[in-house]
């Protein structure tokens, strides 16, 4: 599962979790690299022992068989060969001594297949259009006078890496010889066990490694000490780690580069490119290279590996959430917060839902879930989750705050994209005289390299492309058409719904698409309920397994959170059901462009007007740009496969299979265990067509399962076991076998317990010094806003720093005044919200109220953002007194919009007067008012929305009504929230807040009651509160 930017998150926010893997060299012959000659039975060179690695094989098999650089595999052998090349390294990196998990992905649930689906089509039709500019290059280049390739190369279709292709079944054919070959004569693999688990099995490939993990963690005598690691690319691999509870697990992976890091990666190579063209190297070889010393322990030249510890993000995470442990009027049990947190990274990213449209996990949106989390769960009564189930109570406080700030977040992102907007224009034309300057340099180092290389077959130096080959010239031309075609996407994509701006949540409802889209699939009140039970199905998933095969999401798009409320009133139910067949997910995701790769019977279906179902294959694909300009961000609008019509259309082919395609289509494939003689699983392997036989954990290493013979499967001892190649130049017949191979059962599932094993012993911390667990919210670079303030003061429930502010923000101002007499507010912070200059953060006090009261008048919405008109910082243009000009403003009293007030400061609150602040400046209800009262975002103000020192400051700094117990005061007028009101003291959380009223109800019930206020108050007020705006309700 692919969740944008979750590992830079886990990277930037929690550094220590990730180290670089030690490798040992490879022995080269000629010219190739073999892993497999290196010796790994010593220690391993990281310092540890490692018992399972785990390889989710889908993230071999993609980059070995068609590699975004280099030189790509020339046949499908070849490709196979870099497979078995890559898990020789992995073997020699890892070196485990248990046990080797191969997991290819199988037949996938109905609710990936969707994914899967628009992926599939998008690729087909990317590489269509690449075809068509490669041509309009080579003719483009061709009418330059120069010499081109006379014949366009199709390219390789890789939609082939898919379960029930021939491809595929050729790949578990060529792995199983090899792991046998293996497991023959190499010492390292003849001490382990080897799963392979190919495409015939239904299942994605890390779920099935998840599946392994916790059926053997709940056998008796499990060993809760083994030390695993799982080798993968996707994200989502750290939260299966977590969601194991094993103290001893890892993610490997290929080292990944972000931000500076990756420009100045790159940057090193252009003047490595630079040098070489003077005969320059770059940088001298590391000691040791040259074999001085310990050359074993010297790193390959490939692309480095790095591990992910998971003991220590979880010594991370008990940092960040010890405060809770102090507080919480339950008991602290961290393995279930560990379960939340887990549930809380779903809001942000996966494969099986659109995430909300006002989370993103690049604008801070995880760490703002992680506050409200940590904020309201005292208040809850309970956790969110508990194993595979959800509390949806408890889901539904949380999506309140988040609907809450919805507005907001719309109003910041469409400030942030147009000032991106205008950077990327000042940026392009400063690139074009950077491009004049670099033009007029012809002794530069790279003109040098041009001119060297001048030869019959290169360009011309003083025609354009000169100095390069004809295929760098085509790839020159192909990336300048690709560019121009970007940059018209962005003059004429628009954006129509136009988040942010006042009424944004009609336009978005009644924009054609997202109508159409929503009415196919059964209304709104359909889409929040298929939400929250996709919801439902992802936990389940990650805890328990697939529970129903079946089920999808049947929308293109996600509701917002505003529109998810009392979401405890659905019925989640699943049924577990069937996975598809092999063919059927074929026919279900491939475009009819890939038809080469299905069995000719189903073909006609793909293409002949008469198909029953030839509108599952468009020939054009409709896509919504949803307001994106990068074609790869659009929405794919492929219809949802009908599965009753699908299998009733495959019918009759299915008739006219032959006796290998209906192998290939079984639904149910077989896991092949390999062990050498030498080093049993069980005292009597079976020896009959279907005997079975147990594995005895005592003789096998605390392993587990049944052993089923099968002889198209199992190979006689002492007897060969033939070459899949023909040539044999590669991979040579196997005499005299010692390596069993039976087919392999997992034992009876058991309940999966979130908690730590008994027995097992942590590894040593890692996080020893107050500086080791110091942790600060990542900042994603300016191009992103950051909406980490509108989830309130955390200081006191995350033990996590805030100073990104301070370099995007701004600062917030400081202790709220007194709530009773207005006393002057204080200078508001931050270059990014109000006009003053400051080094606090700009916090949100909108949890810290009181919950359990009859709602209090909402403040009015910021009048300046809702008229779009300019930025968040002091960015508006202003005369030569430091006034803002020309903005729109209303005026209340008879005051300038940004003048001082006539009444005196004594009225406390809202003060007659003066006119609504914009953005800065000293004025009255400034919305972003800089000294103003009910300043909005306010530096001096009353009522300061997102105040600094201010009264009632909605967002305010250490403001008053600290609710939970932050360092407030307790005394002002209560501020509404998505609960309203002020919260009864609790007795984690002490106040001394005064009331003459009966003592207010605690936890989940009286959240929910002020939910259920909220709500109603919206139904009665459709156009908002009275006097308020009707933009607050219909966003």
């Amino acid at each position: 599962m692919g969740v944008p930017a979750f590992y830079r998150w886990v990277l930037e926010k929690y550094p220590k979790c990730v180290v670089d893997c030690v490798e040992s060299r490879a022995v080269v012959l000629e010219g190739e690299r073999h892993f497999e000659l290196t010796d790994t039975t010593g220690p391993n060179p990281n310092g540890f022992e490692v018992d399972n690695l785990y390889v989710d094989m889908n993230g071999l098999i993609h980059p070995c068989a068609h590699p975004e650089n280099g030189e790509a595999p020339k046949t499908e052998e070849e490709m196979y060969r870099r497979v078995m090349a890559y898990v020789d390294r992995l073997m020699a990196a890892v070196r485990p001594r248990r046990v080797l998990y191969l997991a290819i992905d199988g037949v996938a649930p109905r609710a990936k297949m969707n994914q899967q689906r628009a992926r599939r089509f998008r690729a087909a039709q990317e590489a269509e259009q690449r075809m068509e500019v490669e041509k309009e290059a080579l003719e483009y280049m061709s009418a330059l006078g120069h010499k081109v390739p006379s014949k366009q190369e199709k390219p390789w279709d890789s939609n082939v890496i898919t379960p029930g292709t021939k491809f595929m079944a050729k790949l578990a054919k060529h792995l199983r010889f090899y792991v046998r070959d293996r497991v023959n004569n190499n010492a390292a693999w003849k001490s382990i066990k080897v799963i392979l688990s190919d495409a015939g099995v239904p299942g994605e490939g890390e779920h099935k490694l998840m599946e392994y993990v916790r059926v053997q963690r709940s056998q008796p005598g499990y060993d809760p000490n083994q030390r695993h690691v799982l080798h993968g690319l996707d994200a989502d691999l750290i939260m299966l780690g977590l969601a194991t509870h094993e103290v001893k697990f890892s993610i490997l992976r290929e080292e990944v580069l972000f931000g500076k890091q990756k420009y100045e990666r790159e940057r090193q190579k252009e003047q490595q490119m630079v040098l070489d063209a003077n005969g320059t190297t770059l940088n001298k070889r590391k000691r040791g290279e040259f074999g001085e010393h310990d050359a074993d322990l010297v790193a390959s030249d490939l692309k480095p590996l790095q591990y992910l510890h998971i003991a220590t993000l979880r010594e991370y995470l008990q940092v960040e959430f010890e405060p809770l442990s102090r507080v919480l009027p339950f008991e602290y049990d961290f393995e279930r917060v560990i379960d939340d947190f887990v549930f809380l990274c779903f809001f942000v990213g996966n494969d099986f839902l659109p995430h909300l449209p006002s989370l993103d996990i690049r604008d801070g949106a995880l760490d703002f879930l992680i506050l409200i989390y940590a904020k309201l769960l005292p208040a809850m009564g309970g956790y969110i989750t508990d194993g595979g189930n959800v509390n949806l109570s408890r889901v539904d406080v949380i999506l309140a705050e988040v609907g809450q700030v919805e507005d907001v977040i719309f109003q910041r992102r469409a400030l942030k994209q147009a000032e991106n907007e205008k950077r990327r224009k000042w940026r392009l034309t400063n690139d074009q005289k950077d491009k004049i300057a670099a033009a007029a340099a012809k002794d530069s180092a790279v003109e040098i390299l041009k001119k060297r290389r001048i030869d019959k077959t290169i360009i011309a130096a003083d025609k354009k492309y000169g100095g390069l080959t004809a295929e760098e010239a085509v790839k020159a031309r192909v990336k300048e058409s690709v560019e121009k075609k970007l940059e018209q996407y962005r003059e004429e994509v628009q954006d129509v719904v136009r988040l942010g701006e006042p009424g944004w949540k009609t336009r978005y409802y009644s924009d054609k698409l997202k109508a159409d889209d929503i009415e196919v699939g059964g209304g709104r009140e359909r889409v929040f309920h298929a939400y929250i039970e996709g919801l439902c199905w992802v936990m389940r998933y990650y805890y328990t397994g697939c529970a129903s095969w079946q089920w999808f999401y049947p929308f293109h798009y996600a509701p917002f959170a505003s529109d998810l409320r009392n979401i405890d009133r659905f019925e989640i139910k699943f049924e577990v059901g069937l996975p598809f067949h092999p063919f059927e997910q074929l026919m279900g995701v491939f475009p009819a462009g890939s038809s080469h790769a299905i069995p000719k019977p189903y073909r006609w279906l793909m293409s002949d007007p008469e198909s029953p179902i030839i509108d599952f294959y468009p020939k054009d694909i409709p896509v919504d740009p949803n307001g994106k300009a990068m074609p790869w961000l659009w929405v794919v609008l492929l219809p949802f496969i009908d599965e009753a019509r699908l299998l009733e259309a495959m019918k009759e082919p299915n008739q006219k299979l032959n006796t290998a395609e209906k192998k290939r289509n079984a639904r149910f494939g077989k896991e092949v265990l390999f062990y050498h003689t030498k080093r049993p699983v069980t005292k009597n392997p079976p020896a009959t067509e279907l005997a079975e036989a147990e594995a005895d954990p005592r003789i096998s290493q605390s392993f587990n399962g049944t052993l089923i013979y099968i002889e198209a499967l199992y190979f006689p001892i002492g007897g060969i076991v033939p070459s899949p190649e023909k040539a044999q130049r590669h991979l040579v017949d196997i005499p005299n076998n010692q390596c069993y191979s039976f087919q392999y059962r997992l034992p009876p599932t058991l309940a999966h317990l979130s908690k730590i094993l008994d027995g097992a012993q942590a590894p040593s911390p890692v996080l020893i010094t107050e500086n080791d667990k110091r942790i600060t919210i990542p900042f994603f670079g300016k191009a992103n806003i950051n909406i980490v303030d509108l989830a309130g003061e955390a200081s006191n429930h995350t033990n996590v720093r805030h100073n990104f502010m301070t370099r995007q923000n701004g600062g917030g101002g400081g202790r709220g005044g007194r709530g009773g007499r207005g006393g002057r507010g204080g200078r508001g912070g931050g270059n990014h919200y109000g006009g003053q200059q400051g080094s606090q953060r700009s916090v949100n006090n909108n949890l810290n109220v009181n919950r359990y009261e009859p709602p209090q008048q909402q403040q009015q919405p910021n009048q300046y953002l809702a008229n779009g008109y300019g930025n968040w910082g002091s960015q508006e243009p202003r005369n030569k007194r430091g006034q803002y000009v020309e903005s729109v403003n209303q005026y209340i009293g008879d005051q300038s919009s940004y003048g001082r007030p006539s009444s005196d400061y004594r009225g406390g609150g809202q003060i007659g007067g003066g006119g609504n602040g914009g953005p800065g400046g000293r004025g009255f209800q400034g919305d972003f008012g800089g000294r103003g009262y009910q300043g909005g975002f306010g530096g001096r103000g009353f009522q300061g929305d997102f105040g600094g020192r201010g009264f009632q400051g909605d967002f305010g700094g250490r403001g008053y009504q600290g609710g939970f117990g932050g360092r407030g005061r307790g005394r002002g007028a209560p501020i509404n929230s998505a609960f309203g009101g002020s919260p009864a003291p609790a007795q984690a959380y002490p106040s001394n807040h005064s009331s003459s009223s009966a003592p207010a109800p605690r936890g989940i019930d009286a959240l929910k009651a002020g939910l259920r206020s909220m709500h109603q108050q919206r139904q009665n007020n459709p156009n908002g509160p009275p006097g308020g705006n009707a933009t607050r309700y219909d966003r």
